[in-house]
């Protein structure tokens, strides 16, 4: 527990090393690069973060997404059902294969496990989850690379909370204006 913000939590850093942290979520529209939802979490762990987010997407747009992809760290075996329960497909990846190592024992083969690693297989699926790379991805990177934001500003998870979504609301900002000064097709 931090002293200066006893709401952060220690979480595994990009060096491999942990920090003191939240975990940011965002849901991106796959069309204009538009964040449908944003939220902060104190848990390190993803695999019970996608569907609240789709519960969010939901209440903010009207609905929620059609289908939604999401990597490895999404991955636990009652996501697929709970998202199909708000008429969403979602597309989890089950490894992160390029970080397995090869003394890495085999994950437990379960019957969700099996439905999902059939759904990934699917042409139609493989293709919507290789667009996961040009959605959601770019964000964080524009997010963190032309907009500069690295760590928040603010402590306690509330506060956290509203400064992540003024980020995201400015990045949206951003993705309008430039899509409406756009030409647009005849």
């Amino acid at each position: 527990m931090s002293p200066t913000d006893p709401d952060s939590h220690r979480m595994k850093g990009p060096d491999g090393g942990s920090v003191q942290s939240y975990n940011a979520q965002a849901v991106v529209d796959d069309a204009c690069q538009v964040i449908t939802a944003a939220d902060v979490t104190d848990q390190p762990p993803d695999s019970h973060n996608l569907v609240p987010m789709l519960h969010q997407t939901r209440d903010n747009c009207g609905s929620a997404p059609l289908a939604a992809t999401a990597d490895a760290g999404f991955w636990n075996p009652e996501v697929a059902d709970q998202a199909k329960a708000l008429g969403t497909k979602a597309l989890v990846a089950l490894s992160r294969e390029s970080k397995k190592r090869q003394s890495d024992p085999p994950p437990e083969t379960t019957a969700a496990r099996q439905e999902m690693a059939e759904a990934l297989a699917k042409p139609e699926n493989r293709k919507l989850y290789r667009k996961r790379k040009s959605t959601v991805e770019p964000v964080f990177g524009q997010i963190k690379e032309a907009r500069g934001f690295r760590q928040f500003s603010f402590r306690g998870i509330e506060a956290v909370r509203a400064e992540w979504r003024i980020v995201a609301l400015c990045h949206d900002l951003l993705k309008l204006f430039t899509y409406r000064q756009a030409p647009q097709p005849a």
